[in-house]
């Protein structure tokens, strides 16, 4: 019997396939939990962020389903982050949960954050310029981490 290696197309429709499940599941546990409990927040909140992707990996930060910005190895771009943010690296898609505290202490300015290889998140002071070797001291809740993480081989 032969091993069939799926085509790229097939792992990526896969990987779709995947992230939907997972934001179907997300939701309906979401309405559970508004059923059971009666309060989430009503509106996402976001921020507009400029990432430099400091990995070697090519990042894809998700602007509505099935659209992203890609942000190439090197290269920085203007986002919008929201507090519930998927974005994929490289092979994988990984969740990161911006906390609601500092979403609402940073938006007074412009922000520049580093995306470093291990997939944390780091707030550079304005006017750095990237990628920076020494990272800063992070205030609270940075550097972000993901919370999630979904292999899409």
């Amino acid at each position: 019997m032969e091993d069939k290696v799926p085509s790229p197309s097939n792992r990526a429709r896969a990987a779709q396939l995947n992230r939907s499940m997972l934001r179907i599941t997300s939701l309906a546990l979401g309405c559970l939990l508004v059923a059971g409990v009666g309060a989430v927040r009503a509106d996402q909140k976001s921020l507009s962020a400029t990432l430099h992707n400091n990995s070697k990996a090519d990042l894809c930060v998700e602007r509505a389903p099935r659209e992203c910005t890609q942000i190439l190895p090197g290269e920085s771009a203007r986002v919008v982050l929201r507090s519930e943010q998927w974005i994929t690296f490289g092979i994988v898609d990984l969740l990161y949960l911006l906390p609601l505290d500092v979403s609402n202490a940073l938006q007074k300015g412009e922000l520049l954050i580093q995306v470093e290889g291990d997939g944390r998140m780091f707030l550079l002071p304005s006017g750095a310029t990237p990628p920076v070797k020494t990272l800063p001291q992070q205030p609270r809740g940075f550097p972000l981490a993901p919370t999630r993480r979904v292999d899409l081989t």
